[in-house]
């Protein structure tokens, strides 16, 4: 069974500016009955209630005049018509002296609520449809949806009332949006309400006039609602004079090329689907990866990047998601997460992570390809061993947002305490004689403030390669113990590559600014000679670089992973580790310091030095990345 009800609805009268009219020749406009599906009716839908609040909504905008219901009600116990909904929509029209005839329905699926209207031209033989829109809300459930009933009423509302212009310009503002669907649907709208190839034949009548000079036609919705106008009123020159002028809008076609428009539209949006529908199959194959017990990656990593790739498109603003689609990837994505449960609760693929209690901030680096190293010719003085040679990052990994600190440092120092063995052989990589190291031999910094010290935050310096390297082995087994440690990955130091890769965040200068960017401006971002009064920083107080990362011009020199052994292999490499050993025992660091000049701040300069020395000038900063 279907219940009825009346509501009232409002339209434009098609072509003609309101200001053009006095109220009494507005069009008059009445409803025929709109029918409800049952099970909305049982949930306490009134037909009068909601007919009310959309007369309210309708009646601001002062575009129509109402046939009232009692009017209505009137006719049909004349005539003894038990309700319009026995009568054809035409026919009403004509008892009831309408101009426009509103009917629809409301209907629902579950727990989406569809409104459909359309309007009619009863004047025209057997009635035309001049406008027909479907409006829909969805909820959690379906109260939830009917709670959201009155913002569908009110969509509705300014929809059905729009100009043939102000739906234009909206079309655009959709295509501009990436949501081809709405772009679409409304092109389509818009090729009813306007006789395209009548308007095209007109511009060709007369090509030779210019085009209009009215500063208040800022938009192409309002050329073209001026153009209309002045086309109905007979002045044919004015209305070309404004569609012409549709044409000079960057990236809009004349409104005569509608067709292209809709077929532009509706192309991109089944590519959009095509793409949305592909990620959501992923998606679903790789939860079915990680039930599998015999698969080689490690589930927790498949489910990350499985969700990571739903997330990016839930959350993309330029990506306008239909209300089923929406539903469809929000109930895997819940799946996914419910299946992440009791896995590593470690760094997520795409996502920040904080080290719980030592509270080191990591930043997840996308997998890419760059050319490492420099084409130009060595400034005097650098050494000629960075030959550019393009370089493959094949995983993604995650680094330190800041340097490590001294703080973090005596963290690891304190939790070793009781490892005699571990904590002797830590001790032998810290220059404990330097007035430099910022740390005192129990464990604590140095009290007062010095050229290295007087702030937690500020890098730990005066350690060696192996004091380093023994902090990233620490760190990797206490989170692998806490299981939020992903297979196959560890904490270490970073290689060359992955360094400069992060370093330069995608530029190609000799810095991670922007291209062509000088020494002046390296100030915002690094601390060097010229900026640092001769002492470390407290870490994150310069401009981070594009990827987020801090300090990677500057501060201190940057322990990395390899061994120098002289020149770069000008050849295309994945994930380079440098070579086996150095001859001489060194080490590569990155980065330059608060001592260096900017020219050794540049993202390719390579240092080396013993990797048994320590100095105060050279700290460094971890990643969570495959282990090597």
């Amino acid at each position: 069974m279907k219940i009825k009800f009346s509501i009232f609805i409002s339209s434009i009268f098609l072509f003609v500016s309101i200001n053009a009219f006095s109220q009494e020749n507005l069009p008059w406009l009445a409803v025929h009955d709109f029918t409800v599906s049952e099970q909305l009716a049982d949930k306490g839908i009134n037909g009068w209630k909601l007919a009310e609040q959309l007369e309210g909504a309708l009646a601001q905008d002062g575009m129509y005049r109402i046939v009232t219901r009692a009017k209505i009600a009137k006719v049909l116990k004349e005539k003894n018509i038990s309700s319009s909904s026995t009568i054809d929509a035409s026919a009403m029209g004509g008892m009831v002296g309408a101009d426009y005839i509103v009917t629809g329905s409301i209907t629902n699926n579950e727990n989406r609520i569809t409104l459909s209207a359309k309007l009619i031209d009863v004047k025209k033989e057997a009635g035309e449809i001049e406008k027909s829109y479907d409006f829909s809300v969805t909820g959690d459930t379906l109260d939830d949806a009917i709670k959201k009933l009155p913002d569908l009423y009110d969509e509705m509302a300014t929809r059905i009332t729009m100009t043939p212009g102000e739906l234009f310009d909206q079309s655009l503002r959709y295509f501009d949006q990436h949501n081809y669907s709405k772009a679409a649907k409304d092109f389509r709208e818009l090729k009813k309400q306007v006789d395209a190839p009548k308007i095209k034949a007109l511009i060709l009548t007369n090509e030779n006039i210019p085009m209009t000079n009215d500063p208040t036609l800022v938009t192409p919705g309002k050329l073209l609602d001026y153009g209309l106008k002045m086309m109905n009123e007979g002045n044919n020159n004015e209305a070309i004079s404004a569609f012409k002028k549709i044409r000079t809008f960057k990236d809009v076609r004349s409104i005569t090329e509608i067709d292209s428009l809709i077929t532009e539209a509706e192309q991109a949006g089944l590519k959009q689907n095509a793409d949305i529908e592909k990620a959501i199959a992923m998606a679903a194959e790789l939860l079915r990866a990680a039930k599998d017990r015999n698969s080689s990656k490690d589930p927790a990593q498949i489910l990350d990047e499985a969700s990571g790739m739903l997330e990016s498109i839930l959350y993309n603003p330029n990506l306008p998601l239909t209300p089923d689609d929406k539903n469809q990837i929000e109930a895997l994505l819940k799946n996914i997460k419910d299946s992440r449960k009791g896995m590593y609760a470690g760094p997520a693929l795409g996502k920040e992570w904080l080290v719980p209690d030592v509270n080191i901030a990591l930043l997840p680096i996308p997998k890419g390809t760059f050319v490492m190293g420099t084409e130009s010719i060595p400034a005097e003085g650098e050494a000629a061993d960075s030959i550019a040679h393009s370089v493959t990052i094949s995983k993604p990994f995650w680094m330190g947002k800041y340097e490590i600190t001294i703080g973090e440092y005596l963290f690891f120092l304190n939790d070793i305490r009781a490892n005699t063995s571990l904590s002797k052989k830590v001790d032998e990589g810290i220059n404990w004689a330097s007035d430099f190291t910022p740390i005192e031999k129990d464990y604590t910094m140095k009290s007062g403030i010095g050229m290295t010290w007087g702030d937690k935050n500020q890098p730990m310096v005066g350690i060696n390669h192996i004091a380093a390297n023994e902090f990233c082995k620490w760190l990797t087994a206490r989170e692998r113990n806490a299981k939020r440690l992903q297979k196959g990955y560890v904490y270490r130091l970073p290689t060359e590559a992955e360094w400069e890769y992060v370093c330069r965040a995608g530029s190609v200068g000799n810095y991670h600014i922007s291209e062509g960017a000088g020494e002046y401006a390296l100030d915002e971002y690094a601390w060097h000679s010229g900026t640092s009064e001769q002492k470390t920083a407290v870490a994150g107080k310069k401009k981070p670089n594009p990827w987020g990362l801090y300090d990677l011009h500057g501060n201190v020199w940057e322990w990395c992973n390899d061994w120098y052994e002289g020149a770069y292999l000008p050849d295309e490499v994945t994930d380079p580790v440098g070579p086996g050993s150095s001859s001489e025992n060194l080490k590569v660091a990155r980065g330059g310091s608060f001592t260096s000049d900017p020219s050794d701040l540049k993202s390719y300069i390579r240092y080396s030095l013993p990797y048994k020395t320590s100095k105060k000038n050279v700290g460094f900063r971890v990643v969570c990345a495959p282990e090597i």
